[in-house]
């Protein structure tokens, strides 16, 4: 059951999401699809092989031992390099995203599983850390390098139409029901798993009841932009904090409701902000959506740890969300920088290009 359920959140989550560009909604569910496969099986070979090399005996023949927490820990792996996906979506060729992806994996691995689940022994049940602020700001260094001037906001293509937004958001409402699974399907059961669930859903509650506030205060009516993505905020800001008792109800809808609000900003003020001044091209917003929420999630949990009196394991959350930062900026910069040396268009083929099936797909008119 977990398994299915995180999958459904990949495959139809994440894609469907993603097809708020009314040109590229085709690109985008497609290689979803293409590209979660490939890091799937990337990350369960490369995962399976740290665990056979920590566990193994001498003299034993290799093997990666097949079973459902790897497929889990492979669809965590794929949702990390959706959210990168997002930032650089319709701005980079099917080989391209395919060859960031593949990059991607290793530097994820080693964090996820070395770094945060050995060296820190780190709060992460949910991803806040290794996954949603990983992918996000992976991402969002590598689009540094891979967007081309123009293809921005300002773009004739980049935006949405009515039908595009009603196909983005069975992606968010999916993601929404599936949350809870996700966050809980690696939590110790029985008890780790209920209280990743309800902390969970009560998290997704508050962001998305704020969200819907928030959207109508700053834009005078609610934005599609928030509600496909500010409503989710809450699953991403719970995730590391998800299996905590010492969280609480309490706890999780506060966390909840201040994602969904960093959220709403982000999109509104920040975006805009960080393209303007640092020509940032997050197509998708993920900084929004997982980045800042994923430190928030970080932080809370090194906040829930502090309140239980485990200082040292507090000291290790955050130590293990600057060090996740950190190998997520230096790996996408270099991973952007390399991919982009790939499929080079000049800027002029590169905005023709840019948020249009058509350069990749057969398109019926």
């Amino acid at each position: 059951m977990w398994y299915i359920h995180v999958a459904i959140m990949i495959w139809v989550g994440f894609g469907f999401l993603m097809t708020f560009l009314h040109r590229y909604s085709l690109g985008a569910v497609s290689l979803n699809f293409l590209a979660s496969c490939v890091v799937t099986l990337e990350a369960v070979f490369l995962v399976g092989a740290f665990y056979y090399m920590d566990n193994h005996d001498p003299g034993s023949r290799f093997t990666v031992s097949l079973d459902i927490p790897l497929l889990i820990e492979g669809l965590f792996a794929a949702g990390a390099g959706m959210i990168t996906f997002g930032a650089v979506l319709g701005k980079v060729s099917p080989s391209q995203l395919l060859l960031l992806m593949v990059l991607e994996v290793p530097f994820y691995a080693v964090n996820d599983y070395y770094l945060i689940g050995k060296a820190f022994t780190a709060r992460d049940v949910g991803g806040s850390m290794a996954i949603h602020t990983f992918g996000a700001y992976f991402g969002l260094a590598a689009t540094l390098f891979l967007s081309k001037k123009g293809t921005g906001s300002t773009h004739a293509q980049n935006k949405s139409n009515y039908t595009s937004d009603v196909t983005s958001m069975i992606g968010t409402i999916f993601l929404w029901i599936f949350w809870p699974s996700f966050n809980a399907a690696i939590a110790l059961p029985p008890d780790g798993r209920f209280t990743a669930v309800i902390n969970t859903v009560v998290s997704l509650t508050g962001a998305c009841m704020v969200t819907f506030l928030m959207s109508a205060i700053v834009d005078g009516k609610f934005n599609m932009v928030h509600v496909q993505n500010a409503t989710l905020a809450g699953g991403v800001a719970i995730g590391s904090s998800a299996d905590l008792v010492g969280a609480g109800p309490g706890g999780a809808l506060a966390i909840g409701i201040v994602a969904g609000i960093l959220s709403v900003v982000g999109f509104k003020y920040v975006s805009p902000l960080l393209e303007k001044s640092i020509g940032l091209m997050d197509t998708c917003g993920v900084h929004n959506l997982h980045g800042m929420p994923g430190l928030l999630g970080g932080v809370a949990a090194a906040a829930i740890l502090m309140v239980d009196d485990d200082m040292a394991g507090c000291g290790h959350q955050l130590l293990a969300l600057l060090v996740t930062f950190g190998i997520a900026i230096g790996g996408g910069a270099l991973s952007g920088f390399l991919v982009s040396l790939v499929d080079r268009l000049d800027t002029e083929a590169a905005v023709n290009y840019a948020f249009n099936d058509e350069g990749a797909f057969h398109v019926e008119v």
